[in-house]
């Protein structure tokens, strides 16, 4: 069965204690005396003495039990403070500016900033933050307000920059980029353009800029990094292309991202050209875009370990179907650990088994399984799903019809003895006969979390006995399941508190 309930860490029984006390007693002196006293840059009050990791901790903790105030702000920021996360914290106070403007002051030695989603922030408080915290290095503005001149401001003054996050920021165009090129920030290794206005041209001036550059998230780094290498080198010479080599670890196609008028063509001579301009890419992204052939460019990617790719059917000319992706399989397997899927018309969870031995992390949806196995050409793997860790399936088919047949969930879950994450959405071939059949030879010992949504094929009493297997069973999720009703549900509860689980479990 699940884990027992343990005894509380002492740090967290004195933040839990301090978080319930916060308005009581140890913010009642700053209440009665300064509250009505606007736009203090310093207070020495109790919380200076706590570190940077107790501060944050407490912020969260008021922030869950939904006590965080603005008032607590002026005590919560002080000098000892190097991270602060305010994305949850922050958002739905009108009065962003006022607190924020006072963080350079408060937390001079600021080292990670999360702003996102605090869409109130004016031009003024940003320009203030960034030339007065010069030891920011991770930097996220996801969903806000930041402009071009915002970063140029950024470029001069925040040179020891190691992350920034423009995700979502509308008004960033190659203008911003431009900036961020001319004021270099040597230490620069991660940027996120997604869902912002810069174009091919101006992701090109960074890659050309930033040689050493980890991550560069964009909607089409595929082209941006063939065009970089073009604009660099004439002509496809080895040796100048090895001497230009990029540090990045993945890369990403969408169809219908902003092209900049050129025709969205994705060849294989382009693909081989970036995988080998870029050959220590482990992170692979392509949405509706290349074909059976070009895809298998990827097999020059010897660090690749996760593939993610989406299929629709609306852009025929750029599908990638399941025996492509098998014939790219059957080369790279072996070295995939992570695979995500999503609108493949004919599927096997069993051949993708043999030929992903390695597979931790296997997430499917809108695919539907056949039985296409040729045994004749692939023998079955006897290690097939062994490493498995973490196992998302959504089932879109419409009512009444079933996308997966029950043998290959039967087979998947016997093997898969190492799982710890499971999550199923409208998968009623997944049953009870299924679960206990997996519990009889492994009891999911390592399992901490299972989803599932619309899965009517599962009854209570197939639930039931998880929880009284040996196992690390944390979470428990069951919303919609028609054979799941309330009296199990109740029978759950009892037995949990019974036994003194850690466990939460929800039930709709």
């Amino acid at each position: 069965m699940p884990r027992h309930k343990s005894v509380k860490a002492l740090k967290s029984i004195c933040i839990t204690n301090i978080a319930s006390n916060f308005d009581k007693f140890w913010c009642r002196s700053f209440d009665e005396n300064f509250s009505d006293l606007p736009g203090l840059l310093y207070v020495i009050g109790p919380m200076e003495m706590l570190t940077s990791e107790l501060t944050e901790l407490l912020i969260t903790e008021l922030h869950e039990r939904k006590l965080l105030k603005a008032k607590h702000f002026p005590l919560l920021f002080h000098d000892a403070v190097q991270k602060l996360d305010l994305q949850y914290c922050l958002c739905n106070l009108y009065k962003q500016d006022n607190l924020v403007q006072t963080i350079p002051w408060r937390c001079p030695r600021l080292v990670h900033l999360n702003l996102n989603n605090l869409s109130r922030l004016s031009k003024t408080t940003f320009y203030g933050l960034v030339e007065n915290l010069p030891k920011l290095e991770s930097l996220s503005l996801e969903n806000t307000k930041c402009t071009d001149d915002i970063l140029h401001s950024i470029g001069l003054y925040c040179k020891k920059l190691v992350s920034l996050n423009l995700q979502n920021c509308s008004s960033i165009t190659d203008r911003g980029v431009k900036f961020l090129c001319e004021n270099t920030l040597p230490n620069l290794r991660n940027v996120n353009l997604i869902n912002t206005k810069v174009t091919l041209r101006g992701v090109v001036d960074v890659i050309t800029k930033y040689p050493n550059l980890f991550e560069l998230q964009h909607a089409n780094s595929i082209m941006a990094f063939y065009d970089a290498y073009q604009k660099m080198s004439s002509g496809t010479n080895d040796t100048k292309l090895k001497q230009d080599q990029r540090k990045v670890r993945s890369l990403r196609y969408s169809h219908g991202a902003y092209m900049d008028g050129k025709e969205e063509t994705l060849t294989t001579e382009m693909l081989e050209v970036v995988c080998k301009f870029c050959p220590l890419v482990t992170h692979v992204e392509l949405y509706a875009i290349g074909n059976n052939s070009n895809i298998l460019a990827f097999e020059h990617l010897k660090q690749l370990r996760r593939l993610e790719i989406v299929s629709e059917h609306l852009y025929d000319d750029f599908q990638i179907d399941f025996k492509g992706l098998c014939t790219l399989l059957n080369i790279i397997g072996s070295q995939i650990s992570e695979l995500v899927l999503s609108g493949m018309a004919v599927f096997s969870l069993e051949m993708i088994g043999n030929l992903c031995p390695n597979l931790r992390v296997l997430e499917i949806s809108d695919c539907y399984d056949a039985d296409i196995l040729d045994k004749g050409v692939i023998m079955e793997n006897k290690e097939c799903f062994r490493k498995l860790r973490n196992f998302c399936i959504r089932d879109n088919a419409p009512k009444g019809k079933f996308s997966f047949y029950e043998q290959s969930f039967h087979t998947l879950f016997e093997r898969s003895e190492l799982l710890q994450h499971l999550e199923m959405w409208n998968v009623n071939t997944f049953s009870t006969e299924t679960l206990e059949n997996a519990i009889s030879k492994h009891s999911f010992q390592y399992l901490k979390s299972m989803t599932l949504h619309e899965c009517n094929n599962i009854d209570g009493e197939g639930i039931f006995s998880l929880l009284q297997t040996e196992n690390d069973l944390s979470t428990l999720v069951s919303h919609q399941c028609h054979c799941v009703d309330r009296r199990d549900y109740h029978r759950y509860q009892r037995f949990c508190s019974q036994q003194n689980l850690d466990i939460t479990i929800s039930w709709t």
